[in-house]
């Protein structure tokens, strides 16, 4: 769990004020790009996320693609 505290209160405050850890602390295989787009999925402040679904998905699908091709192409090899 990304805000793993000694107890529920401190939790929930790490929750409110700690800015989300990066993934790839516990997934390094995760791609940066899309790692870039959850963290933007999980800001504090609304204005710092996608304003509405057609943004993410202007965003997530190039890179899902690329990651996509990547994996391809490993499996070739």
């Amino acid at each position: 769990l990304p805000f793993n505290k000694e107890n529920a209160l401190k939790t929930m405050t790490a929750q409110i004020l700690e800015p989300p850890p990066k993934l790839s602390k516990y997934r390094p295989e995760i791609p940066n790009g899309l790692e870039d787009i959850i963290i933007k999925l999980m800001q504090k402040k609304p204005e710092e996320r996608f304003q509405n679904a057609e943004e993410l998905v202007k965003e997530l699908t190039p890179k899902l693609s690329a990651y996509i091709n990547s994996i391809g192409k490993k499996i070739k090899q």
